[in-house]
């Protein structure tokens, strides 16, 4: 407690010497320049917790369609991994057909 009284003691000391005080390059009080500067930092203050509420909506948006998602991903896999064997032995085709090609043409040569 006596620290507490200690600290709140200077503390208001403090604070009225410098509601007295002149800054020599603006010419206005100091309390002025802490006055605004307190606006702004509580300005930002109410901009983070806006943004810090918005974050968290848009991370329960998006575990809520995480699931979905991962279903689709899960659905496209198996729909190229299907695409990929019906396709192999018409690409096993061509280059059989291209490899004939080259030879025919190398016997023309």
């Amino acid at each position: 407690m006596k620290y507490f009284a200690s600290g709140f003691g200077i503390g208001t000391i403090l604070g009225v010497a410098s509601s007295f005080l002149y800054d020599p390059e603006t010419n206005q009080k100091v309390k002025d320049d802490v006055k605004d500067w307190l606006i702004g930092v509580k300005d930002d203050s109410v901009a983070l917790t806006t943004n810090i509420q918005n974050t968290k909506s848009s991370l329960a948006d998006l575990k809520a369609q995480l699931p979905s998602a991962m279903r689709t991903l899960s659905s496209l896999e198996k729909r190229v991994q299907k695409y990929e064997r019906n396709i192999q032995p018409h690409l096993n085709k061509i280059k059989t057909d291209l490899n004939q090609i080259n030879q025919t043409i190398e016997n023309l040569k």
